[in-house]
């Protein structure tokens, strides 16, 4: 009686045995999965300071009749872009627009901007000027943030009382 178990239990056993290397040979299968990711030139142009006004008095005026006026630091343009850039303006009109009775010939020209306080003016014009160049990077590192100035020249004979209006066009571009 005990050859009967014996058998049954070598047959079970080898049972197992020829079941493990089913087990063994499951094939592993791979796929994979490629991201792309399409980033386009990105800026951003927001401008602090879009009123600027230049209050000219007596004293702003030499003997000759001639004068100029500044407004420092007038108008803040904060650019955030993932490329270097490249800040222009230009003035929507050649002549600064006037509300009094006699209508004088006022020069866009007239206005000149300087970029990051420097020392060197550049007058407007109807087409584009560059006043400022800069590198990738948010708003908040201090090189994207562009303190603009603003001079006007005004003479007492070609300039009669009255308020003068001159609109312009901040545009960064990639360099």
């Amino acid at each position: 009686m005990k050859t009967p178990c014996r058998l049954s239990l070598v047959v079970g056993i080898l049972a197992l045995g020829a079941a493990l290397p089913m087990f063994a040979q499951v094939s592993q299968q791979t796929q994979q999965v490629t991201v792309t990711a399409s980033i386009p030139e990105l800026m951003n142009l927001t401008i602090e300071g879009t009123a600027v006004n230049i209050a000219f008095t007596q004293s702003d005026y030499a003997s000759d009749g001639t004068g100029s006026k500044l407004a420092i630091n007038a108008t803040t343009l904060r650019i955030a872009s993932n490329t270097s850039w490249i800040l222009q303006v230009q003035a929507d009109s050649a002549d600064f627009s006037y509300d009094g009775v006699t209508v004088p010939h006022k020069p866009c020209g007239d206005l000149a901007v300087s970029a990051f306080s420097t020392s060197t003016y550049l007058p407007v014009g109807i087409i584009n000027t560059e006043i400022a160049r800069g590198e990738p990077g948010g708003n908040s590192v201090a090189a994207n943030n562009v303190p603009v100035s603003y001079k006007l020249n005004s003479t007492l004979v070609g300039d009669p009382p009255g308020n003068y209006t001159l609109t312009l066009t901040y545009t960064i571009l990639a360099q």
